[in-house]
């Protein structure tokens, strides 16, 4: 399991965890339907297969172990490399995770929503940082991982999206490895 594969089923775990807790996240919105709260969780995961990107969704991401979340995502290369999707895998997301850090560049980036889906997060090049350890005076090395989430402000405050990450972050630190 390469680092970025481990990186991106780490965040899709705390993501298990993080979107129940603040359900405006996992919301979608359309002029037919108004605003609708889901109780499950579809999950877009942006795929890259060289030439063409894909947005394949992981239906029912709670359901799922950290096993089943290596094998989805590998399944999902083969079919991004064959450009086999068929269109039930990649409609129905609710939340979007992009991880433009495997290209190794860039820190942050402006994700952008796309409807009916209310928030998408990317996920930048992870290296490693000098952190300030308060209790032991001094410094260690720490991984540091850029995060950039858009959201619709028409229905998620700027106080939500900010809880949503706080959360995000601490249940990230309680999948470190």
């Amino acid at each position: 399991l390469d680092h970025t594969h481990a990186l991106t089923v780490r965040m899709l775990l705390a993501l298990q965890l993080a979107l129940p807790q603040h359900p405006l996240m996992n919301a979608t919105y359309d002029d037919q339907h108004g605003l609708q709260q889901h109780d499950a969780i579809h999950l877009g995961l942006a795929v890259h297969d060289g030439d063409r990107l894909y947005v394949p969704v992981i239906k029912n991401l709670v359901e799922l172990h950290q096993a089943d979340l290596k094998a989805t995502i590998d399944a999902f290369k083969v079919k991004a490399r064959d450009a086999s999707f068929t269109q039930d895998d990649l409609t129905g997301a609710h939340f979007v995770l992009s991880n433009f850090g495997i290209f190794g560049a860039g820190d942050f980036a402006t994700p952008v929503v796309v409807p009916p889906g209310l928030a998408i997060m990317a996920i930048g090049s992870a290296k490693v940082a000098p952190v300030w350890h308060g209790v032991e005076k001094t410094w260690q090395p720490k991984q540091k991982i850029p995060l950039s989430l858009s959201f619709d402000h028409r229905l998620i405050t700027g106080g939500e999206a900010s809880a949503f990450l706080s959360t995000l972050i601490k249940c990230f630190a309680s999948h470190e490895t």
